[in-house]
């Protein structure tokens, strides 16, 4: 019995932290995230009914209303492991592969490629780029959103050993089991460089988009939430997007190659 309490207490404080840093958390931090901007833009391109959409990095859900699949739209969910697709219960197609190897559609075959927290799980992201390209349709769009390799949490995700940084995640981000944790390589992950690979893979930029708080990370205690959000808050008036914590990028397939010169890298 006295184990358990021991073990409740660091719980209850991690719980205590957790709800005070969500009293004081400021509207900007939802309202301002890549992820808030990826469902608005995303709902505005699944409207303009595309015919096939192709969700990778699927997972176990949409992330999207049911009824933005309108009746004719086939759904394909793609990921490396196809039992985390077992109750998405939307998806009219599901494969799995290395989107990094292949996407397993046919080349021109696609309206709308969707991938939501999946860039900074493969480990080579020029080649998931090319590939997209290829399955896209002419004129076809691709919309992604990830994590910015150089935000707080991604440069210790990459420091830490994995066990530890799956400790850390279980014990100090509540809700966070299932969802957090997966193997990141962070490859080509900042904005600059995965503007280019989009550009140097024949695509044309439409939206491109940065957000520069992730201190929701640092709930679990107070003192170190209030050092995250006065970071976040400088990153976001620097507007420098190198330091963006998430990012988000809406690109359509030319139908030539284009010629504008990628950002430095």
């Amino acid at each position: 019995m006295g184990a358990k309490l021991l073990n409740s207490i660091p719980r209850r404080i991690v719980r205590a932290n957790v709800a005070i840093s969500e009293r004081i958390e400021p509207s900007i931090i939802e309202n301002t995230h890549a992820y808030t901007k990826y469902y608005e833009t995303g709902e505005n391109l699944l409207r303009l009914e595309p015919n096939h959409v192709l969700d990778v990095g699927a997972g176990k859900e949409w992330p999207f209303a049911p009824e933005l699949k309108r009746q004719g739209m086939s759904l394909t969910g793609f990921d490396i492991d196809i039992d985390e697709m077992s109750g998405n219960d939307l998806l009219d197609q599901k494969l799995c592969g290395d989107a990094c190897e292949s996407l397993g559609v046919p080349d021109g075959s696609v309206d709308l490629i969707m991938a939501r927290a999946t860039i900074e799980h493969l480990h080579d992201n020029a080649s998931f780029v090319r590939n997209a390209h290829r399955a896209l349709r002419e004129d076809g769009r691709i919309i992604v959103t990830f994590p910015g390799k150089y935000a707080p949490f991604a440069i210790l995700n990459r420091i830490l050993p994995p066990r530890i940084a799956q400790w850390l995640l279980h014990h100090l981000v509540p809700g966070s089991d299932g969802m957090l944790g997966f193997k990141a390589f962070y490859d080509q992950a900042s904005f600059h460089e995965f503007r280019g690979i989009l550009v140097d893979a024949g695509f044309e930029i439409e939206n491109e988009y940065a957000s520069y708080f992730s201190c929701m990370y640092y709930r679990f205690f107070v003192p170190l939430f209030a050092l995250g959000l006065a970071y976040d808050y400088l990153c976001s008036s620097l507007g420098n997007p190198r330091f963006a914590s998430y990012l988000m990028f809406v690109a359509k397939k030319s139908r030539y190659p284009s010629t504008d010169t990628p950002n430095s890298r």
